[in-house]
Order: structure tokens, then sequence, then C-alpha cells
């Protein structure tokens, strides 16, 4: 069964940059704002960066920050810097997803073509694409470029780290599916000694191609 509304998606995406530096809210149309904030430092280019941070239990929340497509679209790139600055107490199951966000009840996405978490193995932690482990052990205090395509007429999502690609798969978009996209600190259980944090600048999103790093 198809959910959600039908959107035309006739019109390519423009090249979309954002590089955070006029701190302003409501750039994500869908946010928790505790444990969203920009903040000057670290930063990867200009004045300022975008913290997602999950306070401490017992005042544990799920911190988002979605931006919606002005149309739902067929084929996205995704461009993004990320910085982890600890590793965390417990595997994030997702920090970026690209797919369709859902509020109340859920407050997540119910669906998503590109779904990036932070997972251990063995004693090493690595970025997480749908269920599997990619590119080499992450380093803390480290800008990432991360890359991504979601594409629903090529039927794949696939993952670029520092320029090189590091997973390509095949994997069937549900038609109307690439709604929304953003961030979200999601434990795979809840965190008893402390909070978590990344930090994220120089955003982008386009129809057209590989974006590259700045």
């Amino acid at each position: 069964m198809r959910h959600g509304p039908i959107y035309p998606r006739t019109v390519p995406l423009p090249l979309t940059e954002y590089g955070f530096e006029d701190q302003d809210p409501s750039f994500f149309d869908k946010r928790f704002e505790a444990g969203i904030s920009y903040v000057d430092s670290p930063v990867h280019s200009g004045s300022y960066a975008l913290k997602v941070y999950t306070p401490p239990y017992p005042n544990n929340a799920n911190p988002y920050a979605v931006k919606s497509f002005p149309t739902s679209m067929r084929t996205v790139y995704f461009r993004f810097y990320l910085l982890l600055p600890g590793y965390p107490g417990h595997s994030l199951y997702y920090v970026f997803n690209a797919g369709w966000f859902r509020e109340a009840p859920y407050w997540g996405f119910f669906s998503y073509a590109i779904r990036l978490g932070i997972f251990k193995s063995g004693t090493s932690w690595f970025f997480n694409l749908r269920d599997t482990n990619v590119g080499s052990a992450i380093s803390l205090n480290t800008w990432y470029l991360l890359e991504f395509l979601a594409s629903e007429t090529l039927n794949k999502v696939e993952m670029k780290i520092d320029g090189t690609l590091v997973r390509s798969t095949a994997y069937p978009i549900p038609s109307g599916q690439l709604q929304h996209y953003g961030f979200q600190m999601y434990p795979t259980r809840i965190y008893p000694a402390g909070g978590q944090t990344f930090y994220v600048d120089d955003l982008a999103t386009w129809s057209e191609g590989w974006i590259g790093g700045i």
C-alpha cells in the first residue's frame, strides 16, 4: 500500500547549498530544537556549523532537523561534512536520513532511501549505510566529506566518503518516498551516562550529479 501524499515530480532540484552561516532555524521546517544548535567551533568552513546533541538520561530526546523538498523527488544527490568529537556509548541507528519523515506519533523517518548510522565493530567505529559498515574506521575530530545518491529512477543508493565510492547498492525506492531529508540522533538504546554529539557543515543537495567537496 502506498502511503503519503502524491506530488508532481517534473521540476529538477536546483543546487542548494547551506553552510549555517545565518543560523536560521527555519531552514529546517521540521525540527525538535532541544539538542539542535549552531556553534562557532568546530566548523569546516565559514563561521558556523550545526550541532546535534542528545541530553543524558533521564532527559533523553531524539533531536531532529528535517527539511522538506519542494516536491517529492526521483533522484537526489546530497553532500555534507560530519565530525564526531567522541565515540558514542552505543551505536547510533541513524544520524542522517532521506525518505519520508512523519511527525506525531512517530517523530522520525517512517521510511527511508538513505539511512546513515554510526556502528561499532570490534574496537572501531564505522559509518553504516543501510545496515552495512562502509569505509575505514572513523577518527575523532575529523571532518568527513559524505556524499549520497538516492534515485527512484535508477533504483539504487550510493555513498562516497572523501570522494571515494564506498557503497553502491540496488534499492527499489518506492514512488514518492523522497520527500524529506535531515539529521537525527537516534541511538540503539538510551545513554545512562551522558549525551552524544556530532557536528555537520556545508550541506548541499542537487538533482543533476555529484556535488563534490569545498
